[in-house]
């Protein structure tokens, strides 16, 4: 099984509502030594968890550019200005970023 493979199966253990330590134990007894790392399958389970579905190359995609726009920055700071309150995770749900954690 290859590593985009087991990104797939992440994505539908995922959906099943399986947690990610039950993910990867199961992979860890279905595949043993090809298995991802259990660091790795949590970093993809926490993907799958923060709206990235893609099973392609993640690496790159959560440092689009694109999301660094003044009007981005602007909307971040009106945010935090309103509510100070706010978590990291929940003003890249209000401008509707993705956050890698």
């Amino acid at each position: 099984m290859n590593f985009r493979e087991q990104k797939i199966y992440f994505k539908f253990c995922f959906n099943l509502e399986k947690t990610a330590s039950e993910s990867y134990e199961v992979l860890k007894r279905a595949i043993c030594d090809y298995a991802m790392s259990r660091a790795q399958s949590f970093e993809w389970y926490s993907h799958c968890k923060y709206g990235q579905t893609s099973v392609g190359d993640f690496e790159h995609s959560y440092h689009l550019s694109s999301s660094w726009t003044d009007k981005n920055v602007e909307k971040v700071q009106q945010i935090i200005y309103d509510d100070r309150w706010h978590k990291i995770n929940d003003v890249y749900n209000i401008i509707g970023l993705w956050y890698r954690t």
